[in-house]
């Protein structure tokens, strides 16, 4: 069980369309006047921390006219990334999922919004109630010593010392990450976003809803929205708990359950 405190953050913003060329880097702003673009090379669908993940990460590989829409308004789309609650913790049996956290984690703390950070590193606490779990935590404590991960095993008094809300009742003891954190996911969105604009590859549409793809021999060849047709030559669906329904359009199976 992880115990990081949550920190709440909410601003909303009422933004449709970022245009990357029209301002500097350093201010840019939110543009509220739909402009549709009708081609790109790639339409990323879903502009939740995924889409802007995949722009942010494909501009830093030198790809080019990238267009990300969402159907809600950027960056609050009202997805899973506008509800998440944020934590972020990094030790994982698999060394590469290790490797991939400690990643975002980096790369997040590197984000920050009008002064507000994408991550704050409060650690987290995995708590051992029986002989069985405290077993595996030690094991797991092992395990972050060859990832290079630190952590520490503390007693149960000393767990109770930094949780003092903690019941003692069973207490055995706890895992402790002390880099572990929680995050503010529409932030890290939206500093991801902002970054691959920068770059003069990424342009990001908002309030567009797709209703269908342009299948030609069965390869996409535009996405069909209620704005407009978009062709591309390749179209990336980001779309969350919207991915069954994007999926059904082309007769795709995307296995995902929002619960």
């Amino acid at each position: 069980m992880y115990l990081v405190a949550s920190l709440i953050w909410q601003k909303l913003r009422h933004t449709l369309i970022f245009e990357p060329m029209a301002l500097p880097a350093k201010q840019l702003n939110f543009i509220t006047e739909i402009i549709m673009q009708n081609s790109a090379s790639l339409v990323i669908i879903g502009s939740g921390i995924v889409g802007c993940s995949a722009a942010y990460h494909l501009s830093k590989l030198g790809w080019k006219d990238i267009l990300v829409i969402d159907q809600g308004e950027l960056f609050h789309t009202g997805g899973s990334t506008s509800h998440a609650p944020g934590t972020l913790f990094q030790l994982n049996p698999s060394k590469m999922m290790t490797k991939f956290s400690k990643y975002t984690h980096d790369l997040y703390d590197s984000f920050s919004i009008d002064g507000v950070k994408a991550v704050e590193r409060l650690g987290s606490l995995q708590l051992a109630h029986n002989p069985e779990r405290w077993k595996e935590l030690k094991r797991l404590h092992s395990i972050s010593k060859s990832w290079d991960l630190e952590t520490e095993l503390l007693s149960a008094e000393e767990t109770l010392r930094k949780l003092p809300i903690l019941s003692s009742d069973k207490l055995i003891g706890s895992l402790s990450t002390p880099s572990d954190a929680t995050g503010r996911a529409v932030i890290a969105a939206e500093s991801m976003a902002r970054k691959a604009i920068e770059t003069g590859a990424v342009k990001f549409q908002g309030k567009t809803r797709v209703s269908g793809f342009d299948i030609r021999n069965g390869v996409v060849r535009g996405v069909i929205t209620e704005q407009g047709n978009i062709s591309c030559e390749k179209a990336l669906v980001c779309g969350g708990i919207w991915g069954p329904s994007l999926g059904e359009m082309i007769g795709m199976n995307i296995p995902l359950q929002p619960l």
